[in-house]
């Protein structure tokens, strides 16, 4: 998994980098016999896009409620689907496909984070197995998930997901 944080705004890579330590002269307050150690930032996000894929799993509208923040301005697009705007809408869209769907797998590769102040986004790749009314499928889509840290800590603000088209060989 990628991760990366930054503590840094555009621009700053002008400034001179700070000298390291000499050996063995780190800081007192800096632990280095592996006695708690500081939970990473980007933890809460993964454990929110974690939360985001068990309640698609689960087919559990009261789950995915509690991922999404509730605004107007929330955004989603389901793989061959339109964009759609608002939780109520983005709501509907989850309900509709969850009567439709009898069971459902994700299985994530390729995951990145990277975090910047208030905002955070997920890509990865969605290696999906879904049973429906119409059949089975396997299927593979890009997605990115925003997410918004609010106060009541990481929302997701965007999900959009794309199927990646499936490549045949040809000899």
């Amino acid at each position: 998994m990628q991760y990366e944080v930054m503590n840094t705004l555009p621009g700053d890579e002008d400034l001179p980098e700070e000298e390291p330590w000499p050996d063995e002269e780190a800081p007192e307050s800096w632990s280095s016999d592996g006695e708690e150690l500081e939970e990473l930032p980007g933890n809460d996000v993964i454990a929110i896009n974690e939360e985001f894929y068990r309640s698609l799993e689960a087919l559990n509208l009261d789950r995915m409620e509690k991922v999404w923040h509730d605004a107007e301005w929330v955004t989603c697009v389901h793989p061959g689907g339109p964009m759609l705007t608002g939780w109520e809408v983005i709501r509907d869209s989850w309900e509709q496909i969850f009567k439709g769907t009898q069971n459902i797998r994700f299985e994530l590769a390729d995951t990145g984070v990277r975090i910047e102040n208030r905002t955070a986004w997920v890509t990865c790749t969605e290696n999906i197995l879904h049973l429906s009314t119409s059949g089975v499928s396997n299927v593979a889509a890009a997605a990115t998930n925003i997410f918004l840290k609010t106060e009541d800590g990481w929302r997701l603000v965007l999900h959009h997901a794309s199927a990646i088209p499936e490549v045949k060989n040809q000899a």
